[in-house]
């Protein structure tokens, strides 16, 4: 039988043959088309564990898992003209990155907090880096929406919501939210930062907004 090519974006991206992992675009479905010319999959019967659709001859659609972010492995069954054809492969739902933030300094943001002199935030997507090795063109995302509330205790101090023109490479500008606060930050302070949205790049080069799933998260100034 042909080389079965799996085509998992919605640009339908090209995964070599034989690759074992594979990740769902966000619809979760899979392509899978197959190179044998005789092979009718509208005319053959098929048996797998996922549910599956024929598109047409030598295409087939599968529905990947929602609930588990790695699937089990999953087999098909293709039987046509007296003979049966199995093909199985590990399936990952493509999640939503999470998102490293970085001082104007390069330091990584964590626990630890910040220093009330701070100027910038800098926000990194992360991609998963074991779909990154597999499927490098479904992991390109970049921050494009997010809120910043300068707080003392429960007491918002003030806020600035940045989007895409204003986050620039990612950049925040930190005068943008202590202009807009009442007063300047202080050792006690806190930030707190809510990723709103997020653009994912496909394969085409077209860019979707997507629903982050990153937690908010509140930095200490020391």
């Amino acid at each position: 039988m042909g080389a079965w090519a799996p085509l998992v974006s919605q640009a339908q991206l090209n995964i070599h043959a034989g690759q074992k992992l594979l990740v769902a675009n966000r619809l979760n479905h899979i392509h899978f088309n197959n190179s044998n010319q005789e092979l009718d999959l509208e005319e053959a019967f098929i048996s797998s564990e996922l549910p599956v659709r024929v598109v047409n001859a030598s295409t087939l659609d599968v529905l990947a898992p929602k609930v588990e972010e790695n699937g089990p492995s999953a087999i098909i069954k293709i039987t046509f003209n007296e003979e049966v054809y199995e093909f199985s492969f590990q399936l990952k739902t493509q999640v939503g990155p999470e998102v490293a933030v970085y001082s104007e300094n390069r330091d990584l943001i964590g626990k630890k907090g910040i220093l009330a002199s701070t100027q910038q935030f800098i926000f990194e997507p992360q991609p998963d880096p074991e779909l990154l090795e597999n499927a490098p063109n479904t992991q390109r995302y970049r921050v494009s929406r997010v809120k910043l509330t300068l707080a003392n205790g429960m007491r918002p101090l003030g806020d600035f919501e940045y989007t895409a023109e204003n986050l620039q490479r990612g950049i925040a500008d930190l005068n943008k939210l202590y202009h807009r606060s009442s007063r300047t930050p202080q050792p006690g302070d806190r930030i707190v930062i809510e990723v709103l949205e997020m653009l994912e790049m496909q394969a085409d080069n077209s860019v979707v907004a997507i629903q982050p799933t990153v937690p908010p998260r509140s930095i200490p100034i020391r």
